[in-house]
This record gives C-alpha cells, structure tokens and sequence, in this order.
C-alpha cells in the first residue's frame, strides 16, 4: 500500500512519462522557484488552480494539483473516483 497517491509515481518510470505525456500537451508545470518547490513540499495534492505562488507564478484556472514538484492539470492517482 502507498503512504500517498503520490508515492505510486514517485519513484516509477510511469510518472515521468505521464509527467512527459501532461508537459506535452501543456498540462503540467515544472516549479523551479525555490519558493515554489518549498510551497509544493507542505501542498502536496492541494487544488490550486487559480491561485498565486509565492514566486508570483499565477496559476491557470482549473483543476490543477501540486504532485511532487509539479502543477498537473486534471491528476490521475491512479485510484477510483
């Protein structure tokens, strides 16, 4: 069993081609502010679409998550609904 719905990925080949796949098609940032990468370490799989990071960095609308240090739009864990 995963300690979270990020441990699945966190060290599997599968998340960094469904990270590859997302950045492809423009759903997902990379956080390279160390301001943001510290914010995405306590906010792991909070819904931040809309907000602003400390960075400044303005998050697009929708439903995007925090998952590792990513932003991915419309996140996959993997579990049921």
């Amino acid at each position: 069993m995963y300690r979270s719905n990020t441990d699945k990925y966190q060290y599997l080949s599968e998340f960094e081609e469904y990270v590859k796949e997302k950045l492809e098609k423009e759903q997902a940032i990379i956080l390279i502010d160390p301001n943001d990468v510290a914010f995405s370490k306590i906010a792991q799989l909070a819904k931040i679409g809309g907000a602003t990071l400390p960075s400044g960095l303005k998050v697009p609308e929708g439903d995007w998550k925090v998952v590792n240090r990513y932003l991915i739009k419309n996140y996959d864990d993997g579990e049921p609904n």
